[in-house]
C-alpha cells in the first residue's frame, strides 16, 4: 500500500518573496482605488442602464433584485445543510 505523502517542509523563498511582494503592491494601490472610486461610482451610474433603449430602470432593478434573491436563497441553503 503507497502511503500519501506529507509535505513537511517550508515553502520555497521564491514563492513567499512573489506572495509577499504582490500583497505590498496590492497594499500601496488601495489608497489610489478608494480616492479614484468616489469620482465614478455616483448614484446616477450605478442606477442608470448602459442602453437604455433596451433596458429601463424597473427592469435593471429587477433583475438586480432577482440575482440578490437568488444569493440569499443559496446563502441560506449553504448555511442549514448539515
Amino acid at each position: 500500500m503507497v502511503q500519501p505523502k506529507v509535505q513537511s517542509s517550508s515553502p520555497s523563498y521564491h514563492s513567499v518573496a512573489f506572495v509577499l511582494s504582490v500583497l505590498a503592491l496590492s497594499i500601496a494601490s488601495v489608497p489610489n482605488i478608494l480616492s479614484s472610486i468616489d469620482d465614478v461610482a455616483t448614484i446616477e451610474t450605478c442606477t442608470s442602464p448602459l442602453f437604455p433603449h433596451l433596458l429601463s430602470r424597473s427592469a435593471l432593478g429587477w433583475i438586480r433584485l432577482t440575482f440578490a434573491v437568488f444569493i440569499g436563497m443559496v446563502s441560506i441553503f449553504r448555511m442549514t445543510e448539515k
